[in-house]
């Protein structure tokens, strides 16, 4: 709960049986997760639902960005250091494809 026992004691009766029913709500959620993809466990391990998941992809272009800083930063050879580099990312306006098209005359 993150409390120190100083902070616990100073709560009232209410506010500690409300943390300690966040907290049951809490793990009553994750006792019925499966532990494997973090779906409700009663419908991704029911076996009537085996075919009917649809998967669909779609691109990110932000981690495909910073997959494709972190090989040039490595170098061809993939031996280039990375040890304590973080990564940041912002997006830059003026580099979107909408940015750099010609308006059409109005």
């Amino acid at each position: 709960m993150g409390l120190s026992m100083s902070q616990w004691d100073d709560l009232d009766e209410h506010d500690r049986a409300y943390a300690l029913a966040l907290d049951l709500v809490d793990a009553e959620d994750a006792a019925g997760r499966c532990t494997c993809c973090g779906g409700v466990a009663a419908e991704c391990q029911n076996p009537d639902n085996q075919h009917a998941y649809v998967v669909t992809f779609r691109r990110c272009f932000r981690t495909l960005a910073v997959m494709e800083a972190e090989e040039k930063r490595r170098g061809k050879d993939g031996l280039g250091d990375m040890k304590g580099v973080l990564t940041v990312v912002r997006l830059d306006p003026a580099l979107k494809k909408s940015a750099t098209r010609p308006q059409s005359a109005k």
